[in-house]
């Protein structure tokens, strides 16, 4: 079985933004989405870019970074965002965050 794309992609970044949130229930959303990028190993264009995001998220890093709101490498902005409507990041992190207060 083989698996890819970003469907099989978001279900592993929500876990690792369960995690962290785990380790540091106070992150913010934006906290949060600087972990992944800081600590996500960096695939083609540095930083981030259409075709591989931040790159491959890496989980470890991101639980030990968990305390920290560091700055992503290269352009930090989304520029998808800026062109159009972000509700699908809003709503994923709405859902992760339902998810860890209804465990509480």
């Amino acid at each position: 079985m083989t698996m890819s794309g970003t469907s099989w992609s978001t279900a592993l970044v929500s876990g690792v933004c369960a995690l962290v949130l785990d380790r540091n229930p106070n992150a913010t959303p934006l906290q949060v989405k600087n972990i992944l990028g800081y600590t996500a190993v960096d695939l083609g264009n540095t930083g981030k870019d259409n075709y591989y995001g931040w790159g491959l998220v890496d989980a470890k890093k991101a639980v030990d970074n968990a305390f920290n709101n560091p700055t992503p490498p290269g352009k930090a902005a989304d520029p998808y965002c800026e062109q159009q409507s972000c509700l699908g990041t809003v709503l994923l992190g709405a859902f992760v965050f339902l998810g860890l207060l209804s465990k509480k």
